[in-house]
């Protein structure tokens, strides 16, 4: 009964061209996400404060599924913005008529712009870029990869990221890394 209505409440349309032929697919996101993790029930949300309701997310992700599966994990929580290149990410975090972000989600593995090859370096240029801003403050920075290196650990610890999360999250462990990152420090 769950999974029927989480079958009707998250289908996304994509169209998608082969051949000259338009067809349309459903793409099922929740369902997607258990399948993929292992798991078949239903997540559950952590209690959170009222007053994150008012934090924005940034999303910043290239690959489609992901970004989805991310943006419908949050999307009730949090005001979300997303972003698919570097490019994108720092105009956005750099827009002075836009809302502030609170917190960055980043894919260390990013194009620098849309349908370019993917580096880690272009992840670190938004960190570095992030972290090194003069006055005001900075957003809270958590990186999902599935790519991360002891060494990548090291440099990111060193640049002053503390949340590191793989891509294959659960609801319930993203929903706990993301409230911790924004809680105000004692």
């Amino acid at each position: 009964r769950s999974l029927a209505r989480s079958l009707t409440n998250t289908v996304v349309h994509w169209s998608i061209i082969l051949g000259g032929l338009k067809a349309h697919a459903s793409a099922l996101i929740c369902p997607f996400r258990r399948i993929m993790l292992g798991y078949t029930r239903e997540a559950k949300v952590p209690e959170i404060e009222e007053v994150t309701r008012t934090k924005r997310v940034l999303v910043v992700e290239d690959q489609a599924v992901d970004r989805l599966l991310f943006e419908d994990s949050l999307k009730t929580i949090y005001e979300l913005d997303t972003a698919t290149d570097s490019e994108t990410a720092l105009a956005r975090l750099d827009s002075p008529s836009q809302p502030v972000i609170d917190l960055l989600l980043l894919d260390l593995k990013l194009p620098r712009r849309f349908g370019q090859e993917d580096t880690k370096e272009e992840g670190y240029r938004i960190i570095e870029h992030v972290l090194g801003k003069e006055g005001g403050r900075s957003p809270e920075i958590v990186v999902v990869s599935n790519y991360l290196t002891p060494d990548d650990r090291q440099r990111l610890y060193q640049l002053g990221v503390r949340h590191m999360l793989p891509k294959r999250v659960t609801d319930e462990q993203l929903h706990a890394t993301v409230a911790g990152a924004l809680k105000p420090a004692a």
